[in-house]
Formats: structure tokens, C-alpha cells, sequence
């Protein structure tokens, strides 16, 4: 049965909307979605991509962030997740790695900016990027995914919210 006013339908629509084009339209049937309180972490995802797209990059991060939702129960220090309210200045942070290789690549340029604003860093990663990031990044101690959450962290991050926490 067509539901026109479904929010699957809808996400559907905007999706097509965006492959066509029409940005703006998508983006607009993504707003209406989420300001319905309908919408799934998807959902909220695919309108974060359209923000971050447009250079919108606060209200992008904080609906892309939602991606994190899952992945961050993995922890069992939960409430040491950052949030954006949270400064990371002097503090002990493990980055981990919680997309592909290659965003894990790009976005390690931004480790070296926490050493700057003087906090210290753990980076839990990949294990076939261990050796690489400990070569390159010789101020931060790296670690394998494989290993566990060091205790001693004052706020557990996934890499790529670097450039929106610093």
C-alpha cells in the first residue's frame, strides 16, 4: 500500500531527490522527517551527510554523530564518551578507529593538533596501522583494536570527531 506520509517513504524520496540533483528538496524532506520526531539514526545521518555537504559542519557533525550511537556501547566506559559540550583540552583521550581505512587515514592528521592544545592521546586503531602510526606519530602511543580500552583515559573519541572537537 503507498504511504506517501511514511518516513521510510519519505527517506526514500530524498534520497532519490539528492541523486537527482536536487539537494535542497532532500534536505528539506529530511528536516520535515526529523522535526516529525520520526526519523531513524539513518535517517538523521543522510540529512548530517547534507549539512556536512553543504559546509553546514556543526549541524552536520551533530547528526552525523549518530553513527557513533552503536559503536560506542562497545565500550565499557560509557560515560567517558565525548560529547561536543566537553573540552578536550589537558586531558588523557583515546581516539579509536571507527570507520574504514582510508577515513581512518585522513582523519589522523588531526592527531597531532591534540598534542598541541596540550592533552595526550591514545590511538586504538586497526591492526595493520599499528606499526604505520607509531612510526608517524611518535608523540601518541598506538594501539591495536584488538587490545583493551586503557583505563586512564579522560574521554573515549572516535577519530573521525577530531575536526569537530578541536
Amino acid at each position: 500500500k503507498f504511504q506517501p506520509n511514511n518516513a521510510v517513504y519519505k527517506h526514500g524520496k530524498s534520497i532519490a531527490e539528492k541523486y537527482c540533483g536536487n539537494v535542497d528538496k532532500a534536505q528539506r524532506i529530511l528536516e520535515n522527517i526529523v522535526s516529525e520526531g520520526k526519523a531513524s539514526q539513518e535517517m538523521k545521518i543522510s540529512l548530517g551527510m547534507i549539512y556536512l555537504s553543504n559546509k553546514d559542519f556543526y549541524k552536520g557533525m551533530d547528526l552525523y554523530r549518530v553513527r557513533n550511537n552503536d559503536i560506542d556501547n562497545r565500550f565499557k566506559y560509557k560515560d567517558k564518551i565525548w560529547n561536543p559540550n566537553v573540552d578536550i583540552k589537558d586531558k588523557n583521550i583515546l581516539v579509536y578507529s571507527n570507520c574504514g581505512l582510508g577515513d581512518t587515514l585522513m582523519f589522523s592528521r588531526y592527531l597531532n593538533f591534540i598534542k598541541e592544545i596540550g592533552s595526550d592521546c591514545v590511538l586504538q586503531t586497526d591492526p595493520e596501522f599499528v606499526s604505520l602510526f607509531k612510526n608517524n606519530f611518535t608523540d601518541i602511543k598506538t594501539i591495536s583494536k584488538l587490545n583493551e580500552t586503557p583505563q586512564n583515559s579522560d574521554i573515549i573519541m572516535p577519530i573521525m570527531d577530531l575536526p569537530y572537537a578541536l
